[in-house]
C-alpha cells in the first residue's frame, strides 16, 4: 500500500494511504510546468497556511493531518464535505478573486487569493457558484471579474440563457438578479479589451426550484438514545432541524444541504424524552 508523508502539528510522519496512487498523483501534479499546486494542511484548530495566494489556472490541495474537518467555500465554489485524516481534496481555480473558506461547524477559516494571469485576458463569474440550487423566487447578485493580458478591459457583457442582460464599461461587474422564477439558468460573461481581443467565461449553471411543503413522517425510536424520522426536501436546498424538550424552546441540532428528495434524520443523543422536533427550509444565501 502506498504511503504519504503528512504533518501532524509541527512534525511529519509517514502514514499508510487509503487512496491508491495518492502519492503518485501529488508527485505528478508537482511536476506540472503549466500550473502550480499549493498545499494547505488541515489540522485540528487551523489551516496551515491560513491564507495563500495563487494565480488563475493553479490549484490548492488540502491535506488532512489530524481530526475530522472540511474545506468549504463561503460562496459554494467547493466543498470537500466532512472528512477524517488521512484525506486530501483539490480544487482548480479558473477565476481571479478572493475566496474565503472554513471548516463547517468549527471556528477556523482560511482564504485563497487568486491573481489574474497577466499574460491572458480573463473573465469569470465568481458568484453564484455553478451547480447551485435556490428556492423560487430567487434574488441575488451575479459577480464577475475580468483582467489580464497587460491591456485595458473596456467592456464586460453578461448573458443569461444566451440573452444579453447587462453591459459594463468599468468594474465592479455586479448584476442584481431579482425574483427569478423556477427554471434552469446558464450565465456567462464576455470581455473585450482596447486591442479588440475578447474572451468568454465558463458557463455557470444554476437551478431555481419551486420549494415543496415540508412533511415529517415515519417517526421511530432506534435505541434508548436514538430517534429517527423522515422529511421530504428539494435537493440542493438547505434545511434546519430543531429539537425541544419543552415548547417553545427549540434549539438547532442540524443544518444541511439536502442530497435527495427524502431525508432520514437520526437524532443520536435523544434521551428518554419526550422531545418535539421541527424542520424548516433556510433562506437563499
Amino acid at each position: 500500500m502506498p504511503t504519504l508523508s503528512l504533518r501532524f502539528g509541527r512534525k511529519r510522519c509517514s502514514v499508510q494511504s487509503r487512496f491508491a496512487g495518492l502519492a503518485l498523483l501529488i508527485a505528478t501534479l508537482g511536476l506540472s510546468t503549466r500550473a502550480a499546486v499549493t498545499t494547505v494542511y488541515v489540522e485540528n484548530f487551523d489551516f496551515d497556511p491560513t491564507n495563500v495566494t495563487i494565480s488563475v489556472g493553479d490549484s490548492v490541495a488540502w491535506v488532512w493531518t489530524s481530526g475530522c474537518h472540511s474545506t468549504t467555500s463561503g460562496s459554494g465554489l467547493w466543498d470537500s464535505g466532512q472528512q477524517c485524516s488521512p484525506y486530501f481534496f483539490t480544487n482548480f481555480f479558473s477565476c481571479a478573486g478572493v475566496f474565503p473558506y472554513s471548516s463547517i461547524g468549527e471556528g477556523f477559516q482560511g482564504t485563497v487569493t487568486v491573481l489574474a494571469n497577466s499574460q491572458i485576458l480573463n473573465v469569470c463569474i465568481t458568484n453564484p457558484a455553478s451547480g447551485a440550487t435556490f428556492a423560487a423566487p430567487w434574488s441575488g447578485t451575479l459577480q464577475a471579474t475580468a483582467g489580464g493580458g497587460g491591456v485595458l478591459v473596456t467592456n464586460v457583457q453578461v448573458f443569461s440563457n444566451s440573452s444579453l442582460v447587462a453591459s459594463f464599461s468599468s468594474p465592479p461587474y455586479n448584476l442584481a438578479l431579482n425574483n427569478l422564477d423556477a427554471g434552469s439558468y446558464a450565465f456567462y460573461a464576455v470581455t473585450a479589451d482596447n486591442t479588440g481581443a475578447s474572451n468568454t467565461s465558463p458557463v455557470v449553471a444554476v437551478s431555481v426550484v419551486a420549494p415543496t411543503a415540508i412533511l415529517m413522517s415515519a417517526p421511530r425510536r432506534l435505541s434508548p438514545t436514538q430517534f429517527r424520522f423522515t422529511y421530504n426536501a428539494d435537493p440542493g436546498l438547505r434545511y434546519i432541524v430543531q429539537r425541544a424538550s419543552a415548547l417553545p424552546n427549540f434549539s438547532t441540532i442540524s443544518t444541511a444541504t439536502a442530497a435527495a428528495g427524502s431525508i432520514a434524520f437520526t437524532d443520536t443523543v435523544a434521551g428518554a424524552g419526550p422531545y418535539f422536533y421541527r424542520v424548516g427550509r433556510l433562506p437563499n444565501p
